[in-house]
């Protein structure tokens, strides 16, 4: 558990890295991540992230003003744990986490017009 909050507060303390620096690869394969793209979906508008922390095993995602493109959620080594791909006009999707023990994740939210936003969700499994 230390070891998870430790490489938490790295990655909350590493803000002052630039944009032009960071790489989010896509691919399944650990990458680089850099904690200045790492914003808050919810104080963005038109994505909701809910709830955050995760204590049901699902949280929901909801686009207001575009579709839903991919949903991409890694896990603190850079590993791909689930990816869901849509095509046609999905704005809103429930995500179950049945198989995905607590920690610390990457959330990256993908839209139709090719836009990404990546946020940290919290999994607390009871």
């Amino acid at each position: 558990m230390r070891i998870l909050l430790l490489i938490w507060v790295l990655l909350v303390g590493l803000t002052d890295l630039s944009a032009q620096n960071a790489g989010w690869t896509g691919s399944e394969q650990p990458a680089e991540i850099n904690a200045a793209l790492i914003q808050d979906v919810n104080a963005m508008p038109g994505i909701k992230v809910f709830p955050n922390p995760v204590t049901d095993k699902w949280f929901t995602v909801e686009v207001s003003d575009q579709n839903i493109q991919e949903i991409r959620l890694t896990n603190i080594a850079g590993t791909a744990v689930y990816i869901r791909k849509f095509q046609g006009m999905v704005n809103r999707h429930r995500v179950a986490l049945e198989n995905i023990p607590s920690g610390i994740y990457l959330l990256r939210v993908t839209t139709d017009t090719n836009q990404a936003r990546t946020t940290k969700l919290l999994v607390k499994n009871q």
